[in-house]
This record gives structure tokens, C-alpha cells and sequence, in this order.
């Protein structure tokens, strides 16, 4: 239904398939789906079909997505969809799919037995606090969470996706990329299983502690993790590729960052990340050529020389996260160069650097 001005006020079915629609709208606003005055008639019921948004401008409803079986939302336009009401459908399974951006800004409301699926190369954010119980399954793209989905058993990363936001998951496990806060932020998990190779990003933006009370805006990213028994449940080994971004035009000596992964457990936990494989990448002056979440960066050798190094060790930090404050540990890096090269310097290392083989597994230097 291409459609952006239909005006009939009945309620709208998807059973099987797949409908196309250029645009949605708030209650009693004309859209592809028509401008329905209620709530009632308003809702749109979704059985084992796929609503597809196609259109070019940005598109926000409040209009209920009810679940009777499966469902897939899927954002594939040129412009972005947003979702300001919860999706409902008690136990029902949701898929969020396609290559464009999508937003349950109230999230996923279906109760028991309910599972979150993301598949597809684009980005869908889910906000507010849903309800499903099953595991939440990010397969392709990024699944951003900037409201809770902690009542769900656990979410799996595959290879080649990424889970980001400044939200509450629970059990993070498998393969694929966490990368916390929206540039930066904080994400709070219950424990992390790297077992199967999961990596890591973090942006780290100054020197100092992050801005524990302010998860959209931390300055430094944070996987908090609140298992105060167990937060690893492994140790990282080889497998778990660390790429740490570090947003600043110059180092020196003796710079302390202050973020990374926090633990509620009073203890240091250094023994379970320093098997890990660390890279790190320096903003320097915007113009490098290893991209993350829109920035482009250098690595630490191309600015400083092979010898610059980071020492990653982890410290007591009591950190206030909006509940009071939590005495925990936080990991600590500490950066360690030499003089700033000079321009016709600074050539020479980038043209060295090109013959250098540097670890960027699954995406952990960005696109």
C-alpha cells in the first residue's frame, strides 16, 4: 500500500504475507493503513505476516501492533519507522527485519514465552521495558537496547552482529560484537559468557572515570555487569577481540582511562580479560582509516610508533548508577607513548603501517 493518504477508519488485518506501506501515522492521521480514531480500531493485527515499511521520509505511529502468532516488523525504507506504543500479544514471537532503522520506543510486550528476534543488515532500537521471557537472538545487523529487556533468559550475538545501547539485557553469549551506549554510554548485563568468541568495543572519550549516573552520556563506554558472584562466566581468551577507541586528538604518558567492563563484585577480576586480544585505535585528527560508529581512527602504532603500548590492569571505583552507589571494580588503562611525530614522520609510520597485519576480527575495527 504505497498509499500515504488513505483516510478509512476501520481496522487493519495482516494474516499472511507481506504488505508494503510508504507511511504510518498517529491515531486519526492519514497513512498508508488508513486514519483510524480509536485505539480499538487502531490496532494492527499481525498474524504470521510481515508488515514492511518502504517509505522514504521518517514515520512515527502510536498505533498498537497486536502479535496472533509469529510476526515480523521489518524497516527497509529509505526512512525510519518508529513504534511509540509496546507491542502486544501475549507469548507471541516478534522477528525485526530489513535494511533500514526501526524503534519500538515502548518495546516488546508480550508476556511469557515470548521471543525477540533481529535479523536483517539494518539497525532497530528498542526502548521502554518489555516483558517477553525467551531468549532475544540478534542474528544480523545491530540490535540497540536503550530500555530493559531483562526479564528475557538471554541474548545470543551472532558472528557479524551487534548488540549496543545503554539499556539492561540480561546474559550476554556467542559470537558476535557488544559494543555499549549510543557514543558512548553504559549497558548493564547480569554476566557475560565469551565462550563461543564474543568481542568487544568500547569509546572512550577522556582520561578519568565514566559518568556512572548517565547511561546515554557516560564519556566513557561501561559494560556493567551485576553478577556479584560470577560476571565472567569464562575467562577471555584469544577468541575475544577488544578494540578499545580512544576519542582524543593527542595522548601521553601516563593517561589513565577509566571504563570498559565494570563488575558489582568488590574484586579485582583482571584474570578474567588479560587473555584477551587487545587492539586500540586513537581519534588523533579525525582522518584515519579504521571506521567505528561513524568516526574514523589510527591505530595507536600509527601515531606513536610500535613501542606505544597500553597497560590494562582493573581497580576499585564506587560507582553511582542512579541506585546508590555500588563498591565495584572497573578496568584501568594506561597509555604509555613516546613524542608526537612530526608530520613527515607521522607519513612514514602510515606507509609502514599498511605491511602490518592487525587483528580485526568480525567487525571490532568497524565498517
Amino acid at each position: 500500500m504505497s498509499s500515504a493518504g488513505s483516510n478509512y477508519t476501520g481496522k487493519s488485518f495482516i494474516y499472511n504475507g507481506t504488505l508494503e506501506v510508504a507511511s504510518l501515522a498517529n491515531l486519526s492521521a492519514n497513512s498508508s493503513l488508513g486514519a483510524p480514531t480509536t485505539v480499538a480500531n487502531g490496532t494492527i493485527d499481525l498474524g504470521s505476516a510481515t508488515l514492511r515499511y518502504i517509505g522514504s521520509g521518517a514515520s512515527t505511529t502510536n498505533r498498537v501492533v497486536n502479535l496472533l502468532a509469529s510476526g515480523n516488523l521489518d524497516a527497509s525504507g529509505s526512512g525510519s519507522v518508529t513504534f511509540t506504543s509496546a507491542v502486544t500479544g501475549t507469548g507471541q514471537n516478534l522477528a525485526l527485519l530489513g535494511s533500514g532503522a526501526g524503534e519500538l520506543s515502548a518495546g516488546v510486550g508480550t508476556g511469557s514465552g515470548g521471543t525477540l528476534v533481529k535479523s536483517g543488515s539494518g539497525t532497530w532500537t528498542v526502548g521502554g521495558t518489555s516483558t517477553y521471557t525467551g531468549e532475544t537472538h540478534v542474528l544480523q545487523g545491530t540490535l540497540v537496547v536503550d530500555g530493559s529487556i531483562a526479564t528475557s533468559s538471554r541474548v545470543t550475538v551472532t558472528a557479524g552482529a551487534t548488540l549496543a545501547g545503554s539499556g539492561t539485557v540480561p546474559l550476554i553469549a556467542n559470537a558476535g560484537l557488544v559494543s555499549p551506549g549510543d557514543s558512548p554510554g553504559i549497558l548493564t548485563t547480569t554476566q557475560a559468557d565469551p565462550t563461543l568468541g564474543t568481542d568487544y568495543a568500547f569509546e572512550l572519550t577522556a582520561t578519568g572515570s565514566p559518568t556512572y549516573g548517565n547511561p546515554t552520556a557516560s564519556v566513557n563506554d561501561v559494560l556493567r555487569m551485576t553478577d556479584a558472584g560470577t560476571p565472567f562466566v569464562v575467562a577471555l581468551d584469544a577468541d575475544n577481540a577488544v578494540g578499545v577507541y580512544l576519542g582524543v586528538a593527542t595522548l601521553t604518558t601516563g593517561d589513565l582511562f577509566r571504563g570498559g567492563w565494570y563488575t558489582d563484585r568488590g574484586s579485582d577480576f583482571i584474570a578474567d580479560i588479560s587473555g584477551a586480544a587487545f587492539d586500540y585505535f586513537v581519534l588523533g585528527d579525525g582522518n584515519g582509516t579504521h571506521g567505528f560508529n561513524g568516526t574514523d581512527y589510527y591505530t595507536l602504532a600509527e601515531l606513536y610508533g610500535a613501542g606505544a603500548s597500553v597497560a590494562v590492569s582493573t581497580v576499585a571505583e564506587v560507582a553511582d548508577f542512579g541506585g546508590g552507589d555500588v563498591n565495584g571494580y572497573v578496568t584501568l588503562f594506561n597509555v604509555s607513548v613516546g613524542v608526537i611525530p612530526e608530520p613527515a614522520t607521522l607519513g612514514v609510520l602510515l606507509l609502514g603501517a599498511a605491511g602490518v597485519a592487525l587483528r580485526r576480527r568480525r567487525g571490532v575495527a568497524g565498517a
